[in-house]
C-alpha cells in the first residue's frame, strides 16, 4: 500500500516537472519569435527578415514587406544577369518596395560623394543588371528620404530615378532627372547577397524600356513598354450618392479630416446644392458632383501639427515630408473609403509663392492611372503655407469593375509599338502609358459612367 502511494507521488512529481519543462520551452520559443519579429522590423529586406515571408516560384517575384506606410515609387524595374526584366508598377510597386528599400538605403548611406555624368552613361547603366526606382516625377530630398528611411542630407537635389547596378565587389548608384538633364553617379556598397537574390528572380519582360528597341525611337528612352494587353472596363459612380456602393456618409469622413464638425461648424447650402461648412480655419465645400474644396482666405488654415515642433529658429519645423504625411492622412481617412477599389499616388510636388508647397495626387485602379474627362491625371491637390494647410481640392469617383463585363477582358489596348508608331516621326520624344479614361457618351461627365483603357501621351524632350 505504501509502495503504491510512493509510486503515485513519483508519477505526480514527474508529471509536474514535464509540465514545467514544456512551459519553459514555450516561453523560450515565444521570446525567440518576439526577437525575430523585432529584428525583422528594424531591418526590413535582410535575409533574416525575408526568411519569414513565403518565397514564390513566380519568376517575377520580388522580396516584399508590407505595411511600411511610406512613399513608394511609381515603378520598379529589375534587370537580371540574363538581361530579362521584372516591372512592378503602381500597386505592385507599393507592394514590392519593402524588399528593395534596404538596398537603396545602404547604397546612399555608403556613398562618399556623387559626380556628374552624361545621359549616354545613364542610359547604358539602365541596360546593366540592376534595380531602378521611378518616382514618376522629380521629388525633393525630404520625400526621397521619407521613402528610403534615410537622412535628407544625403541628397543634394530633386530626382525622379534611382538606380543600383551590380558590380563584382561593389555597386554603382545613379541619380537622374532626365527632364532637367541632371545625372550623377558614385560607387556604393550594399547587401551583395540580397541584391544577387533580387536580380536572380528577374522575370521575362523584354523589352521593358523604350531604349531597348528601335521600334520606340520616338519615345523617351526611359518609357516603360511592357506588354500591356487587355483590361476590364470600370464602372464609375458619384461617391456622394447614397447608391454609389460605398455605403458611407461623406460628411462623416471628410469633415473630421479637415478638423470640422457638422454640429459645431456654420453650414449653409448653395443654389447648386453644394454644402458649405465655415469655421475659423477656412471654408469647406462638398458639391453634389463629388468635388471637395477647402479654402482659407483670411484664416490661418488647418495646422499640420497638433503641438508645434520647434526648429532651430524657434518656429515649428516643417518639411515637404510633413506636408506629404498630412495630405496622406486626409486621403486615407476621408477620400480613400469613398472611392471603392481605387487608390491614390503622389503625382507631383510644386513650390508655391511664399515658400509653400502644392502636392498633387492622382488616382489609380489596379496598376493603371485614372484620367478625368480632359485626360488629366490629377485627382486631388493640397496647398500648404508655413505649417498650415490653406487649400485643397479633390474630384472623387467610386470605381469598381463593370458588372456588365464580369469575368471577361473586354477592353483591348493597342500594342505599345503601334501606339508609338502612331505618334509619327519628327516630333519631340514622348512618354506614353495606358490609363483608364471616361467614355463621355456614357455619362461620365456627371461622375457616372464607364471607364475604358487608352494611351496617355506626355511630350517631354529628354534626349
Amino acid at each position: 500500500m505504501e509502495d503504491n502511494k510512493n509510486s503515485a507521488a513519483r508519477r505526480f512529481v514527474l508529471l509536474e516537472r514535464y509540465k514545467n519543462a514544456a512551459l519553459l520551452m514555450l516561453l523560450a520559443l515565444l521570446l525567440l519569435l518576439s526577437y525575430l519579429t523585432w529584428f525583422s522590423s528594424l531591418h526590413p529586406g535582410t535575409v533574416l527578415s525575408l526568411a519569414f515571408w513565403p518565397v514564390s516560384d513566380d519568376a517575377a517575384y520580388l522580396p516584399r514587406l508590407g505595411g511600411q506606410g511610406l512613399l513608394s515609387p511609381r515603378a520598379i524595374i529589375v534587370r537580371g544577369q540574363n538581361g530579362l526584366c521584372s516591372v512592378s508598377s503602381y500597386a505592385d510597386a507599393d507592394r514590392d518596395f519593402g524588399g528593395v528599400r534596404l538596398l537603396f538605403s545602404e547604397a546612399l548611406g555608403s556613398a562618399a560623394g556623387f559626380v556628374e555624368t552624361g545621359r549616354d552613361k545613364w542610359l547604358e547603366a539602365l541596360l546593366r543588371p540592376g534595380i531602378a526606382l521611378d518616382f514618376g516625377s522629380a521629388l525633393p530630398p525630404p520625400l526621397v528620404a521619407n521613402a528610403l528611411g534615410i537622412s535628407a542630407g544625403q541628397l543634394d537635389g530633386d530626382y525622379r530615378y534611382l538606380l543600383i547596378t551590380s558590380g563584382e565587389n561593389s555597386a554603382e548608384l545613379f541619380l537622374a532627372d532626365p527632364e532637367r538633364q541632371r545625372y550623377e553617379h558614385t560607387t556604393a556598397y550594399t547587401s551583395a547577397q540580397l541584391l544577387a537574390e533580387v536580380l536572380r528572380r528577374a522575370g521575362d519582360s523584354a523589352p521593358a524600356l523604350a531604349l531597348e528597341s528601335p521600334l520606340y525611337d520616338n519615345l523617351v528612352p526611359e518609357t516603360i513598354v511592357r506588354a500591356w494587353t487587355a483590361y476590364r472596363p470600370l464602372q464609375s459612380s458619384n461617391p456622394f450618392n447614397a447608391q454609389s456602393g460605398s455605403g458611407l456618409n461623406p460628411q462623416d469622413l471628410i469633415l473630421p479630416a479637415f478638423k470640422m464638425s457638422k454640429y459645431a461648424t456654420n453650414m449653409y447650402t448653395e443654389a447648386d446644392g453644394s454644402s458649405v461648412y465655415v469655421s475659423g480655419m477656412g471654408r469647406l465645400t462638398l458639391s453634389p458632383a463629388g468635388a471637395v474644396s477647402f479654402f482659407s482666405e483670411e484664416g490661418e488654415g488647418i495646422p499640420i501639427f497638433e503641438s508645434p515642433q520647434s526648429g532651430s529658429s524657434g518656429h515649428p519645423s516643417f518639411t515637404i515630408a510633413d506636408a506629404y504625411n498630412a495630405a496622406r492622412e486626409i486621403i486615407s481617412a476621408a477620400y480613400q473609403p469613398l472611392c471603392g477599389d481605387a487608390s491614390f499616388y503622389l503625382l507631383a510636388v510644386e513650390e508655391s509663392d511664399g515658400g509653400g508647397y502644392r502636392l498633387r495626387f492622382g488616382m489609380m485602379f489596379g496598376d493603371l492611372a485614372v484620367a478625368d474627362n480632359q485626360g488629366a491625371l490629377g485627382a486631388a491637390s493640397f496647398d500648404f503655407r508655413g505649417v498650415n494647410l490653406v487649400g485643397a481640392y479633390a474630384s472623387l469617383r467610386h470605381l469598381k469593375y463593370s458588372e456588365a463585363n464580369e469575368g471577361t477582358l473586354a477592353d483591348y489596348i493597342l500594342p505599345a509599338e503601334l501606339a508609338a508608331a502612331a505618334l509619327g516621326n519628327g516630333g519631340p520624344p514622348a512618354y506614353i502609358m495606358p490609363v483608364y479614361a471616361p467614355v463621355l457618351s456614357s455619362g461620365a461627365a456627371s461622375g457616372n459612367g464607364i471607364y475604358m483603357v487608352k494611351w496617355s501621351v506626355t511630350g517631354v524632350d529628354a534626349r
